[in-house]
């Protein structure tokens, strides 16, 4: 356990080392509408890009409460480098779920390797041919693939060109694959108002091959024993994501607050009786989302670890806690607004681009309002074990 303790420590102190690094590239990643070459390879150098892969194949094989921190410290420097290191971080878990011998081929050849992809839907589609498949489509939201080695995607299964294989429910086959990023076409079409610099362009494949080994779908028995791999505990980063550029909004407008004087006014903002209602408000949105965020990943994580399985509720409530940081992050970010005044919409105020950025992440499928319905569906249901399965990916 010290062992551990002492590992986590050493990612999160590696971590903060390079935040002026990671916040100094922020205006170059605007313009360029991507992370900053030089601050993918500094994530990548000191592991966060391997960070929920398993040790077995060269990863860190971190526990969630660690990787939450990590994910908001780097947002907190700089949102579109945060949200691009979930996404690589992301994609390094999926090695969990592969062969020693592939996940040895992307992080034993190069420790810095880093994965990107979009895993949200299956845009392309999969035709089956000996030894694996011929993979041809289009996905959108490739965040952070302009600095990617390799590349996932998620994609349906086709017996032949018009019939789909269905999987033991029935339903559609769904299948995660990885390929070289040399196989892959980047579409220059991110242009956006909120998190320009993450570059999450459109990325295609046409007619490329796919072995077997290199293919997975969540319901299969991942390989790597560790309870890591017993969930999709990157999701959870999505929430710490925005928790990351809500502080940050609040961090900025209490600088400001310090030596800002409203127009026709003598008195700081931060004697004003609205400034100070806003701040109270913000506080208490972005503490109360985190503390709620961080304890369900924590009871979760110890539950996994200690062997137990995790009810429909338990991933529910997860799932909930990082909605809820998403959706409270964006609230922060239109009280801190408000309270700046004028300030908020130049752009040599960094709550202007912390704003855009805020509610650009707070619009992302995966823990956006709509999503509350699907989480309470769980929870209100007296056997939410009972409810039929849906299309797609486990819960968690």
């Amino acid at each position: 356990m010290a062992m551990i303790e002492t590992a986590a420590q050493s990612v999160l102190d590696a971590t903060r080392a390079i935040l002026p690094l990671v916040r100094a590239g922020g205006d170059q990643g605007e313009r360029e509408r991507r992370v900053p070459r030089h601050v993918a390879d500094a994530m990548a150098e000191i592991g966060i890009c391997r960070i929920l892969a398993p040790r077995a194949v060269g990863g860190l094989e971190m526990d969630p409460i660690t990787y939450l921190d990590v994910i908001e410290a780097l947002s907190h420097a700089e949102g579109s480098a945060g949200w691009c290191a979930q996404v690589y971080t992301a994609n390094s878990h999926l090695t969990g779920f592969l062969s020693p011998e592939v996940g040895w081929e992307i992080y034993g050849r190069n420790p810095n390797a880093i994965m990107s992809g979009t895993l949200a839907a299956p845009y392309g589609h999969a035709r089956v041919v000996d030894g694996g498949f011929r993979v041809s489509g289009r996905w959108p939201y490739g965040s952070g693939s302009d600095n990617a080695d390799w590349v996932s995607f998620t994609v349906g299964v086709f017996l032949d060109a018009d019939t789909p294989r269905l999987d033991e429910h029935g339903l559609p086959e769904q299948r995660i694959i990885v390929v070289p990023a040399s196989s892959a076409i980047i579409h220059d079409n991110w242009h956006v108002s909120g998190l320009r610099g993450t570059g999450s362009h459109d990325v295609s494949l046409q007619d490329v091959f796919v072995p077997d080994a290199w293919t997975f779908w969540w319901t299969e028995t991942p390989p790597h024993p560790g309870p890591l791999y017993k969930h999709r505990y990157w999701l959870l980063a999505h929430g710490a994501q925005r928790l990351g550029v809500a502080r940050a909004m609040i961090d900025a407008v209490y600088d400001l607050a310090q030596v800002k004087t409203p127009t026709r006014q003598t008195n700081l903002i931060r004697d004003r009786a609205i400034t100070q209602m806003q701040f109270a408000q913000a506080e208490a949105i972005c503490s109360a989302a985190k503390a709620f965020l961080w304890d369900t990943t924590r009871k979760l994580w110890e539950k996994t670890s200690a062997g137990e399985v995790a009810t429909m509720k338990d991933l529910a409530l997860a799932r909930l806690a990082s909605t809820n940081a998403s959706v409270g992050a964006a609230e922060v970010a239109n009280l801190m607004f408000s309270a700046a005044g004028g300030t908020a919409i130049s752009t040599s105020s960094p709550i202007e681009r912390l704003f855009r950025d805020a509610h650009a992440a707070a619009a992302h499928a995966t823990a956006s309002i709509p999503t509350y319905e699907q989480w309470g569906r769980v929870l209100i249901h007296p056997d939410p074990e009972s409810l039929p399965r849906q299309p797609g990916p486990p819960l968690l």
